[in-house]
């Protein structure tokens, strides 16, 4: 078996602020798509995009939804050996996640106009935690595993 050594391998990490706005998700997605290193497999890097724009849409439509327009979303991205992970911060009230997914196990209908997002990122990630921090903000991390 050999082993590639080559820079693209090494671990990397990326951060981003953006503004509570919808319309940043292009700013967020643009980002991601700059960070993608060659040796991630298409369909893993697809899938957290995927991933990455369902929970910035939340931490703006919920958690922030009566915070002022100019409160920051963090986005952290690594990239390791083995999987990726992407955080998101956000500074909305606490949220249980386990709940909510014990409470919603199945895909709403097709005519439901929300409640997709969190049941998408769970079928993605092979880790999904959402935890309260300090005591002052909330971080949604998602891990994919790689092949």
């Amino acid at each position: 078996m050999e082993v590639l050594t080559s820079p693209q391998q090494m671990p990397k990490h990326y951060h981003l602020s953006v503004d509570t706005d919808l319309n940043n998700l292009a700013q967020v997605l643009d980002w991601f798509h700059q960070s993608h290193p060659t040796l991630i497999p298409e369909r893993e890097w697809i899938e957290c995009q995927i991933a990455l724009a369902e929970g910035f849409t939340n931490a703006v439509r919920h958690a922030h939804q009566s915070l002022p327009t100019h409160t920051p979303i963090q986005l952290e991205l690594g990239i390791e050996l083995d999987h990726i992970e992407i955080r998101i911060w956000d500074q909305g009230p606490t949220f249980d996640l386990c709940q909510y997914l014990r409470h919603h196990p199945t895909f709403p209908g097709q005519d439901a106009d929300s409640g997709r997002g969190l049941l998408l990122i769970n079928r993605i990630a092979d880790h999904l935690q959402y935890r309260r921090v300090n005591n002052r903000c909330n971080c949604l991390s998602i891990i994919k595993y790689l092949p």
